[in-house]
């Protein structure tokens, strides 16, 4: 494995760059989830992550959005050495920089979709006005504005999935990881959550890295196209 320097110079168009990434759990039979991955990741740009369960995508997502460290290699972020960084720059980092979408929507079906997308802040204790102010603004940004005081009960699935998407961007993040965000939607909902999603990154040059099983639409929507298999990248393509 080549040698990496945590200072390395970056382009200010790449946000993301990946040098020789390895992750290993040890255990009675050490489990190698990544090996020797290497990408980079442009501001503004939309890359489509693909592969089989197993195949390191999760891993490599954890690792993207501050949940672990590398076992080995360089992962850098706006410029910052992630994979040498204690547990309170991972912690501001994750508050701060990366924003995260689940397939499951994950919100609370007691509040509504405005006081969902405020939660961020509410935990980063931002006053109550700053909060609704850029929760609106966040609503806004995905079409869903006039729905902030429904309950995640009387939006639909598509609905939903925004507020997640308004939650992840409440923070402004420069990286915005989304873990299988269509997968529980129809084709044309699909097709609107992507052409979302790629609009906002280019509007606000924000990254976004999107793990999908949807080839037809990585092709249409993706600028570069990254493939998994066995903890290793296969291909960079657009």
């Amino acid at each position: 494995m080549k040698e990496i320097s945590a200072e390395m110079a970056q382009p200010n168009d790449i946000l993301v760059q990946a040098v020789s990434l390895a992750k290993i759990y040890n255990g009675k039979t050490p489990v190698a989830a990544l090996c020797d991955v290497s990408f980079t990741l442009r501001r503004g740009e939309l890359a489509a992550l693909l592969g089989k369960s197993g195949s390191g995508k999760s891993t490599l997502l954890n690792l993207l959005a501050g949940l672990d460290q590398p076992s080995a290699g360089s992962l850098m972020v706006g410029g910052q050495p992630l994979h040498s960084w204690n547990s309170g720059q991972m912690a501001a980092y994750r508050s701060n920089v990366v924003g995260v979408v689940f397939q499951s929507y994950n919100l609370i079906m007691q509040r509504t979709a405005l006081q969902n997308v405020e939660l961020p802040l509410v935990f980063a204790g931002h006053a109550p006005e700053v909060r609704q102010q850029r929760a609106l603004a966040a609503l806004d940004a995905v079409g869903l504005s006039p729905r902030a005081h429904h309950r995640p009960t009387e939006l639909s699935g598509g609905e939903q999935q925004r507020v997640a998407i308004a939650r992840a961007l409440i923070n402004r993040p420069q990286l915005l990881l989304a873990d299988e965000p269509t997968g529980n939607l129809d084709s044309v909902t699909a097709d609107e959550i992507m052409a979302l999603l790629k609009n906002y990154c280019r509007e606000q040059q924000t990254s976004a890295l999107i793990v999908t099983h949807d080839e037809e639409l990585a092709r249409r929507f993706a600028t570069q196209i990254l493939r998994m298999h066995d903890g290793r990248l296969l291909e960079d393509a657009a």
